[in-house]
């Protein structure tokens, strides 16, 4: 009886040690920022997809871009993130080798401050070609971002022996952040059509 015991508060243990360990980087103030700013960045650009399509519906009267008649919203919508995709591509090329250059977190700090930029801007204009010319900012400081944050939290990771472990734990910022603004924009642009 006292063996079974003993194996039952073994295990328990055990579980509690592997449950500690998904909290343990944590701990690690310098991974905590990159985690928290990570799911704040990942938020923010959802919630920013998530309205576009609506926006673009509800606020821009003319799709008529250099001569191209869009016509519609949907593909405005297309048009817009397929630029923005587009231009991600090479800067997060050259970022990735730059960082290496001059260090990581100017180039964070710079493509947060575009990301932030271009997302006020589109909320304040209506002309199709400034939200097509914030497109292709965007996607260059998204870009960025993406690739030399990732560089960055390498450099922070807490525990050279769990690093696999320890980037699965980040990648749930970008996961959560997703899944956070879905809900949360989701009920406000629900909400909003509700009530007015």
């Amino acid at each position: 009886f006292d063996d079974r015991k003993e194996k039952k508060m073994n295990c328990m243990a055990r579980f509690v040690d592997i449950i500690m360990a998904y909290f343990r980087p944590f701990t690690h103030w310098d991974f905590f920022w990159c985690w928290v700013t990570r799911f704040l960045m990942q938020f923010g650009i959802q919630g920013f997809q998530n309205n576009m399509l609506f926006y673009l519906t509800d606020c821009v009267s003319s799709f008529n871009l250099f001569g191209f008649d869009l016509q519609l919203a949907k593909t405005a919508f297309i048009v817009f993130f397929v630029l923005m995709f587009l231009i991600s591509l090479p800067f997060a090329l050259v970022s990735g080798w730059l960082s290496d250059k001059i260090g990581r977190k100017p180039l964070v700090i710079f493509s947060s401050l575009v990301i932030t930029f271009c997302c006020l801007v589109i909320t304040f204009v209506q002309n199709i070609y400034a939200i097509m010319s914030c497109a292709l900012l965007l996607g260059a400081g998204i870009g960025i971002y993406f690739a030399v944050d990732l560089a960055l939290v390498m450099d922070y990771l807490p525990d050279p022996k769990e690093k696999g472990k320890d980037t699965g734990i980040f990648n749930l910022a970008q996961a959560f952040g997703q899944i956070v603004a879905s809900v949360i924009v989701g009920a406000l642009i629900g909400g909003g059509n509700y009530l007015s």
